[in-house]
């Protein structure tokens, strides 16, 4: 039957009935607990009567364990003290050997800075006003053989020095470290020291007293008794070493000094003699290429006359073309079937041959001249340039000697830069001079020329200016007065008003170099003329302009 059919017939549900203890059960248990409580008073008694034992036996222990600690506390303070002398000592005569390290160490530095501050840069700059020489002067003499060996001894005493001198520093390091070492022993030392004679005082009736709770241990070790000694003694034998690895290094560092002021000492000598050989070599040699100018200077002269000569000649000739050619133009304007070969055509068509074989034939013997003389010009240029380096060398050999520069007091390399100029824009003119001789065939790279050299200030005085036009348009003055531009350019030169003589120089240049490129510029026009007279097609009056501008 279902429990909403008990409720509806209004009956109660009792609970199942539980298991009960007997009687028997309950009087054993009874038993078991008093039997249980006698014997723990029984344990009690026995564990009171042990305890009383324990605590009279561990009091005399305790004692005697005090004692015995308090003995050793004072036996280790004894030994620590006597270690902490011994490492005190040690550092003292550390000290003593770091402080004449240090003084060798600045005679080290003292004479590094002296070989790099004043031989070095000494041998440097006479190397570098030997650079300074050019073309053939440029060799690897026995001068420049010897200042570089003295460069290399110097520089390898520098070496060995500084090798010595990192070898001091790193001893004198050495000798810090060992110091340092030293130090933080005797500080350990000396707190173990106050450590343990604060233990010594102490009593376990102080107020202060408490039992630790902490997780940390309280006996923690970092090293045994034999090590600690070991420690010490290591200290001790490290720093006794390092003083007599000391001692020699000190006396290797005075010899080596010594050893290297002598090399240098030696080497000087020799390329001061290697300096008196060779300026008296560069003299003779200087006097024998002036010798050999002057001739070649008068066979360029004598050259120069006769290309102007052909010049003229051809000058005229080309008179006669432009002659021959303006009766051709004139005849070519003849009307009708008057405009025939004739006998007057032939003549003139024969005469404008021969007259451009002759003109061939003397621009070839002119080309030949010019070319001639543009490698006499050159071998002249080169003579004066080799007169010009054989001076500067000389001047540079004798500046460069550190003997006579040292005597004379004297800057050699403001002297050169004073001298150098000069020498240089001499060279300079003659290569321009020799470039320029060809300007007849491409004026426009002379005026090029020209400019660039007086943008860049090639030509260092007024005067050098005029010289340097001068020789470039030596060649070019007759043409120049034989053509219509030179009208031109006289009537331009006299409107013209110049501040400076470097101004005049350059107008008369430049002025020149137009001239010759109209000049020059005349026979190919004539030509084109002629070309353009052929043409029917053209108005008489356009022939008659172009005939009057050939003219």
């Amino acid at each position: 039957m279902s429990e909403k059919y008990i409720r509806q017939q209004n009956l109660v549900l009792l609970p199942p009935e539980q298991p009960k203890y007997t009687t028997r059960d309950w009087n054993a248990n009874n038993r078991r607990q008093n039997l249980f409580s006698l014997e723990q008073q029984a344990l009690a008694d026995r564990v009171i009567s042990e305890s009383d034992r324990i605590i009279d036996e561990t009091k005399h222990t305790t004692e005697e364990s005090k004692s015995e600690v308090d003995f050793r506390l004072r036996e280790r303070i004894e030994d620590i003290q006597f270690r902490r002398d011994e490492l005190q000592q040690q550092k003292k005569d550390a000290h003593i050997e770091e402080e004449a390290l240090k003084v060798y160490k600045r005679r080290t530095i003292d004479a590094i800075n002296t070989l790099r501050e004043i031989a070095v840069p000494l041998c440097q700059k006479c190397i570098a006003l030997r650079e300074k020489r050019t073309g053939s002067d440029l060799v690897n003499d026995a001068v420049d053989r010897e200042l570089r060996k003295e460069l290399d001894v110097t520089e390898g005493g520098i070496a060995l020095l500084e090798k010595v001198l990192e070898e001091t520093v790193e001893q004198i390091r050495r000798l810090r470290a060992t110091i340092y070492l030293i130090d933080r022993d005797l500080a350990d030392k000396d707190r173990s020291i106050k450590i343990d004679a604060k233990n010594l005082e102490l009593r376990p009736n102080q107020m202060e007293m408490k039992i630790y709770a902490g997780r940390v241990p309280l006996d923690p070790y970092n090293s045994t008794d034999e090590e600690w000694i070991m420690v010490t003694n290591r200290n001790i034998e490290a720093t006794a070493k390092e003083i007599s690895s000391a001692q020699p290094l000190r006396s290797y560092v005075d010899q080596l000094l010594r050893q290297v002021a002598e090399d240098i000492r030696t080497q000087v000598e020799r390329t001061n003699a290697a300096f008196r050989e060779r300026v008296a070599e560069m003299r003779y040699t200087k006097t024998k290429l002036e010798n050999v100018h002057k001739e070649t200077v008068r066979q360029v002269n004598e050259l120069t006359r006769t290309v102007t000569r052909l010049e003229r000649e051809i000058a005229e000739k080309e008179g006669y073309v432009a002659l021959a050619q303006t009766r051709l133009a004139n005849r070519s304007q003849r009307p009708g079937i008057e405009l025939c070969r004739d006998n007057v055509y032939e003549g003139l068509k024969k005469e404008l041959a021969a007259l451009r074989d002759t003109i061939a034939k003397l621009d070839g013997s002119l080309v030949r001249s010019k070319a001639t003389l543009r490698y006499l010009l050159n071998t002249q240029v080169m003579q004066e340039e080799e007169i010009n380096l054989k001076t500067e060398s000389l001047r540079i050999d004798e500046l460069s000697s550190p003997g006579c520069a040292i005597e004379s007091g004297s800057n050699p390399t403001t002297t050169t830069t004073r001298e150098e100029d000069g020498q240089v824009s001499v060279s300079l003119y003659s290569r321009i001079s020799s470039s320029i001789t060809s300007s007849i065939v491409v004026p426009d790279i002379s005026i090029f020329f020209i400019r660039s050299a007086l943008r860049r200030n090639w030509a260092s005085s007024s005067c050098s200016r005029f010289v340097l036009y001068a020789s470039a348009s030596s060649e070019l003055v007759f043409s120049a007065t034989t053509c219509w531009a030179s009208f031109i350019w006289a009537w331009y030169f006299s409107r013209c008003s110049f501040r400076s003589a470097a101004d005049w120089a350059d107008s008369i240049a430049l002025r020149l170099c137009i001239s010759i490129a109209c000049w020059r510029a005349t026979s190919s026009f004539s030509i084109v003329v002629t070309v353009f007279c052929r043409m029917r097609s053209f108005s008489s009056s356009f022939r008659n302009t172009t005939c009057i501008a050939s003219i």
